[in-house]
């Protein structure tokens, strides 16, 4: 037991330090709801962990370190491996040498929040069918071969937010690439 979050969050970090394997995922929840709770004292606890309770329940079974992977390689250049996720993450919270903007922690779970319900809607978990039966076919076709289209994809539906014809056309464009 211990006394307060804040040494829970210590705990948890420490466990992770010395050896217990814990996914990018595990290790961001635990830093942004630490971080979010020093950073607005009188927020609403729920409301936090809400927020990152949608975010997974808005990928369903889909393993979440893999989308935080597609979701920042949608805003970094280069390539991204599971095992700098939280690092990268991390540092569009604290400043660092190499980052002089820095975000807030909950704008940061915000933000990716946001993105998995576009990602849900990617890997066709939502009724993509009803809005646009032609994008569900598209989607449909693209993810039988893999998952590398959902990162330009993701990028093009926070580009174009909520213009089915703009995410249509990119899926087709996708499509043909991927297929020759």
């Amino acid at each position: 037991e211990v006394g307060n979050e804040e040494e829970a969050f210590a705990i948890f970090e420490t466990l992770n330090e010395r050896g217990l394997k814990l996914s990018p995922a595990d290790l961001l929840k635990s830093y942004l709801l630490r971080r979010i709770l020093i950073e607005n004292p009188n927020i609403d606890r729920e409301i936090v962990g809400q927020s990152w309770d949608q975010l997974t329940e808005n990928l369903e079974e889909y393993d979440v370190s893999n989308f935080l992977r597609h979701y920042l390689l949608t805003k970094h250049e280069g390539a991204i491996q599971k095992n700098v996720i939280f690092k990268k993450l991390r540092e569009e919270v604290e400043p660092n040498q190499s980052n002089r903007q820095v975000t807030a922690a909950y704008r940061v779970l915000e933000n990716i929040r946001w993105s998995s319900q576009n990602y849900a809607m990617l890997l066709n978990n939502r009724s993509v069918a009803e809005e646009s039966p032609a994008l569900d076919i598209v989607l449909r076709k693209l993810n039988m071969i893999g998952d590398s289209h959902r990162i330009f994809l993701l990028a093009v539906a926070s580009k174009f937010q909520n213009d089915t014809a703009a995410l249509l056309q990119a899926a087709r464009n996708a499509e043909i690439i991927l297929f020759r």
